[in-house]
Parts: structure tokens; sequence; C-alpha cells
């Protein structure tokens, strides 16, 4: 297996990024949309890797956590 990647990302990249994977996982045509059974797992794989990692999507505020970290996403560089 190869070593693990690394990637860097901010606590609000990481909000929004999880938020759009969890939610096209969801979608009732995703296997449409992602054909190959290797990429869902893929994203599958990073949806419970973020909610591990970051449980933000289970506080009751998360709707108000997820807005603002889109709004600072929006203005980084």
């Amino acid at each position: 297996m190869p070593a693990p990647f690394t990637i860097a990302l901010t606590e609000s990249e990481l909000v929004v990024l999880h938020d759009v994977l969890d939610k096209l996982s969801e979608r009732e045509d995703f296997e449409r949309l992602v054909p190959d059974k290797g990429d869902q797992q893929a994203i599958y794989n990073l949806v419970c890797l973020f909610e591990r990692e970051n449980p933000i999507s289970f506080l009751p505020d998360y709707e108000a956590r997820l807005n603002a970290a889109r709004a600072e996403v929006r203005l980084e560089p």
C-alpha cells in the first residue's frame, strides 16, 4: 500500500469540502455522476475521514458554522 499523502487545508476549507463531498455522495444520481467504483470509494473515504477528524457536521449549529466557513474561504486569495 502506498504511503499516506498529506493535504494542508484550513479548518474552513475542510468544512466546505466535507459538505460538498457529503452532498455529492448522498445524491440519488451519485453512481451516474461518479461511475467508477474506486472514485466513489475515495469520496466515501474522504467524507468519513473528515467526519472523524472534525465532527463539526454533527453539531446543532452546523449550518451557521458552514456558512461562516464558506464566507472565510471566499475571502482567501
